[in-house]
Formats: structure tokens, sequence, C-alpha cells
């Protein structure tokens, strides 16, 4: 049996309705993937800078982040600590 490669992706949304709608397109597409492919998709949302900074692995493949994201963040400032936490990570 062949094993699958884990390919992580995490999206960073604070808009419930948006952080739904990417997160469910993303599981839909990776599932669609799956079925002709030895990768299996992890797809996580978050809404809070601090819960997706806190649970990013650092072997993370692919994040999605949004550039408005309230008073206390922005886009750019997650997307440089992404980058001290996960070299490899694609944004």
């Amino acid at each position: 049996m062949e094993r699958k490669k884990k390919f992580k992706i995490r999206v960073l949304e604070d808009n419930r309705f948006y952080n739904r709608l990417i997160t469910g397109y993303l599981e839909k597409y990776a599932e669609n993937l799956s079925a002709d492919h030895p990768i299996d998709f992890e797809v996580v949302g978050y809404m809070a800078p601090r819960d997706f900074l806190e649970h990013l692995p650092e072997d993370t493949n692919m994040a999605v982040v949004d550039y408005y994201l309230g008073d206390d963040s922005s886009g750019l400032v997650v997307l440089q600590q992404i980058r001290q936490k996960c070299k490899d990570c694609n944004v």
C-alpha cells in the first residue's frame, strides 16, 4: 500500500463567513485531488492571529492569510511570523 504524503494548509480569516467559505472550498478541492493522488490534505481554519500562530506546525505547507485582521494585527505582521516559524511554507 502506497503511503500518502501529508499536505498541511492553514487559513487565517477573521470573518466567520469568509473563513468557512475559504476553508470549505479548500477542503472540497483537496478531497478531489486526494482521489487521484497519494496526498492526504489537512485544512484548518482560524479566526484569531494568536490561535493561528500558536497552533501553526513547523511543517505547514501552505498558509492563506487575510490582510485586514482588525485592530491588533495585520496580515503582513502574521506573514513575518509565519516565515520565522515555517521556513518552507508557501503563503
